[in-house]
């Protein structure tokens, strides 16, 4: 499918064709009809067993596309217009004539070849960073990042047999990641949203003990837990059955980022969650509820420009396979009219987002790499 943004053209093709070499076929005709020779990026995710091939991948499409920039990356699922392919053979190849766009090739402590921090110009329109976690595993320069450029940090994570295997011009990075990074000028910005919605009430923490939540308003928190899970609508004790989350306020008082509820302690009454809090942070629980993220997701779209979004690329967290899974049929039915141009993606280990001014690896998180036209005005109808 291709989308044209006044010069800039997006093209998405993705195929389940069994054999890897006819799927890269298929995509690669795909993107020579939308975007032609010499695109500006190329990014192409492998699922299955075509994760074994994407050397041969990334080497086929520089010679055929010859793309600025080629990023080949084995991932643990795909999606397309609602249909998950998780778990099967499938190649999603999306290409864009937008930028200009740098890749940085960054080690774990995110510096360059030459041992410093990257330079990543002045106000870059948005950042695409695809790493290995497990190779990433203290991204404390995010916060470095966020502090200079207002973006989202999007990652697609693979906890495959190949985790996280990233190749950059067809060269396989050892550890680390690569940011892509778009000029300040391109028609490209980054969204990141919660995949979850708030419910019950708003609490403090007025006991933590690392991650551990002891007291919720001055009373044992697995008891405060107990009275709110009592009071909650029926359809929201559902959810909840799905996952408990924790929802924590930002230090700036913006929109919250979700902790799983790892388990109680009955003994002490406490709550255990995935990360640390401190006494007086604000908390809320939390279900799981991709329609709100796909909602959220499309309220960006209509409130990031007054130009109109042509195309995307979106990440998520959660295969649908597991109970926390992403519902990529959610998003497919609220984009509605934009189905075709957003909705195909990528199902990665954690996603990496500044939701809430949290820029770290989430769980829970929808983001997207959108496009957007110069032109006409958009507007909800």
């Amino acid at each position: 499918m291709t989308f044209e943004a006044h010069r800039a053209r997006t093209v998405s093709a993705i195929s389940t064709h069994p054999v890897a070499a006819a799927a890269a076929g298929e995509v690669i005709g795909e993107a020579l009809g939308g975007v032609g020779m010499n695109p500006e990026l190329v990014l192409v995710f492998a699922a299955g067993t075509h994760g074994d091939f994407v050397g041969e991948l990334a080497s086929t499409v520089n010679q055929v596309l010859r793309p600025r920039t080629t990023v080949t990356m084995v991932v643990a699922g795909l999606h397309s217009n609602g249909v998950d392919l998780a778990g099967d053979p499938g190649l999603l190849l999306w290409a864009t004539t937008a930028g200009p766009v740098v890749a940085h090739v960054l080690d774990e402590a995110g510096l360059g070849s030459d041992g410093r921090p990257p330079d990543f110009g002045a106000s870059p329109s948005a950042i695409l960073f695809l790493a290995n976690v497990a190779q990433w595993p203290s991204p404390d320069h995010l916060g470095r990042w966020s502090q200079d450029f207002p973006m989202t940090f999007i990652t697609g994570v693979s906890p495959t047999e190949h985790p996280g295997e990233v190749l950059v011009g067809g060269r396989p990075i050892a550890a680390g990641g690569v940011a892509l990074v778009f000029n300040a000028n391109a028609p490209v910005f980054g969204r990141c949203v919660s995949r979850t919605r708030a419910v019950g009430p708003v609490m403090t923490a007025t006991e933590v003990r690392g991650r551990a939540i002891v007291e919720l308003d001055d009373i044992r928190a697995l008891r405060r837990f107990e009275q709110v899970v009592t009071d909650l609508a029926e359809t929201d004790r559902r959810d909840l059955r799905r996952s408990v989350l924790a929802g924590i306020n930002a230090p700036d008082g913006g929109e919250f980022f979700a902790s799983q509820v790892l388990g109680t302690d009955r003994r002490v009454g406490s709550l255990v969650l995935e990360h640390e809090i401190a006494v007086g942070t604000i908390v809320q629980l939390r279900v799981m509820s991709d329609d709100a993220a796909a909602t959220s997701l499309l309220d960006a779209f209509y409130g990031q420009s007054e130009h109109p979004v042509v195309g995307a690329l979106t990440f998520a967290d959660g295969l649908p396979s597991r109970r926390d899974g992403f519902d990529s049929a959610a998003l497919a039915e609220t984009l509605d009219e934009w189905r075709d141009a957003l909705g195909s993606g990528v199902y990665s280990g954690r996603v990496i987002g500044s939701l809430g001014g949290h820029p770290r690896i989430h769980h829970h998180m929808l983001s997207a790499l959108i496009v957007r036209a110069p032109g006409k005005t958009q507007s909800k109808t």
